[in-house]
């Protein structure tokens, strides 16, 4: 699938969570169902080479709650292949394994360095797993 299509696709998924968030309040039934109003999906962008270049990959971790960041593992054929990341104005965790739980890790904030460059803090070629910081 070529990358336009995949953005695209990508973008509809985030649009979709977004109406469903906003829109689902009860079953058909009437009950109540779990408050979706605080899922968050966040855009994070991967890419293969420093200074945001080569290929590029968008990922949308999300939290439950303010308390509760998601794991986003990353598919097979992205894990250990990113040298730069744009977190669009997020905060977020990369981890050297999956599951973000364990392995190596490194807080990437707004403003950081480390954003052109993931070799600067030793994380290049070595992320499996997204999360937003808590």
């Amino acid at each position: 699938m070529p990358v336009t299509e995949r953005k695209s696709v990508m973008r509809s998924f985030a649009l979709a969570m977004t109406l469903i968030v906003t829109f689902l309040v009860s079953d058909s039934n009437g009950a109540a169902m779990p408050d979706f109003s605080t899922v968050c999906a966040k855009r994070i962008t991967l890419y293969t080479d420093k200074l945001h270049s080569g290929s590029s990959i968008d990922v949308y971790p999300y939290r439950l709650d303010s308390s509760t960041p998601a794991c986003y593992d990353l598919p097979t054929n992205w894990q250990d292949k990113a040298s730069s990341i744009n977190t669009n104005g997020n905060c977020v965790i990369v981890w050297s394994l999956s599951g973000c739980n364990r392995g190596k890790n490194m807080r990437i904030a707004p403003g950081t360095d480390s954003h052109y460059n993931l070799a600067g803090v030793g994380m290049d070629d070595d992320i499996r797993a997204v999360q937003l910081c808590p």
